[in-house]
């Protein structure tokens, strides 16, 4: 199989050094690719379905609305991204330790964008379930929760954006997060009549 590999480099005109130094950790990477597919195909065909299938014979919207709004399968999307993270040191095991800490925190912090992204598409289908609950009681046709709602996925999606940035710029997150009363400012002027009218709604 390394052969393979290796011959397969040289057909593309890599050098021969290159090749025999890169065929190994190729070969190991793809078996992790393959690992986090077989996790993907576990969750989402097996478990998945398995939950679903529970979540029917059940009587409570919650766990209807949430595959309703497709919140499990959005959440399934994390399955091969955690194998991919968790074994992302294994390709360049033999590297020196400071190209194997460089070429392992590239791939892991491209898994953690993806999770985040994951993680935002997520939380906007949880809140578009639990906005469908809420639409079901008597309270909703006073107090609209639509509104609060788009206020959540503001703050959830700016949120996200600062952690993509501290993750593309090495950054801790709290530096981003200066801008953060400028922008809650800008939407309570927005959405004050939305608030204001959840709050009476409570009282």
């Amino acid at each position: 199989m390394l052969e393979f590999f290796y011959n397969w480099l040289l057909s593309l005109g890599v050098e021969s050094e290159m090749a025999k130094n890169w065929t190994a950790p190729l070969l190991v990477g793809l078996c992790i690719l393959a690992l986090s597919v077989i996790a993907d195909f576990i969750v989402k065909r097996i478990a998945l379905r398995t939950l679903k299938y529970v979540i029917e014979k059940t009587t409570t919207p919650w766990d209807d609305a949430f595959v309703e709004h497709r919140v499990l399968d959005r959440l399934a999307h994390m399955a091969p991204a955690v194998v991919i993270y968790l074994l992302a040191d294994l390709p360049f095991a033999g590297m020196t330790e400071a190209d194997r800490d460089y070429c392992v925190a590239i791939v892991r912090d491209a898994v953690q964008i993806f999770v985040v992204i994951i993680s935002i598409w997520s939380i906007a289908a949880f809140l578009n379930a639990a906005l469908s609950v809420y639409q079901t009681f008597e309270i909703s046709h006073e107090v609209p929760g639509r509104g609060f709602v788009q206020v959540l996925k503001i703050l959830t999606y700016f949120v996200g954006g600062i952690l993509i940035l501290s993750i593309l710029l090495d950054r801790n997150p709290v530096y981003f997060l200066s801008g953060l009363g400028a922008l809650l400012a800008v939407l309570l002027l927005i959405f004050i009549s939305a608030i204001l009218g959840l709050v009476a709604g409570i009282q």
